[in-house]
């Protein structure tokens, strides 16, 4: 029996709930690293995002970044699951 898991993905400022880590922990994602590395390309520092604090909630660009980069992580993770 297949189980199937769908994730979706806002295109608006979001808070977080902490769970979003939970999967991409489960799924080995280092999310750490991906925040480090677009920071690097874009350069605006997401490293400083916390789940506990939201403290990107007020700041809609940062937070679009984060979404994205959220959802590019899900998306690998779909894909992997597929091969």
């Amino acid at each position: 029996m297949n189980i199937n898991t769908a994730h979706v993905f806002p295109a608006f400022t979001l808070k977080y709930t902490g769970k979003e880590m939970q999967v991409l922990e489960i799924n080995n994602v280092d999310f750490n690293s991906k925040l480090q590395y677009a920071s690097e390309i874009i350069g605006i520092n997401l490293t400083d995002f916390d789940f506990n604090t939201n403290n990107f909630i007020e700041q809609e660009e940062k937070n679009q970044y984060l979404s994205f980069l959220f959802s590019c992580c899900f998306s690998e993770i779909v894909k992997s699951k597929q091969a």
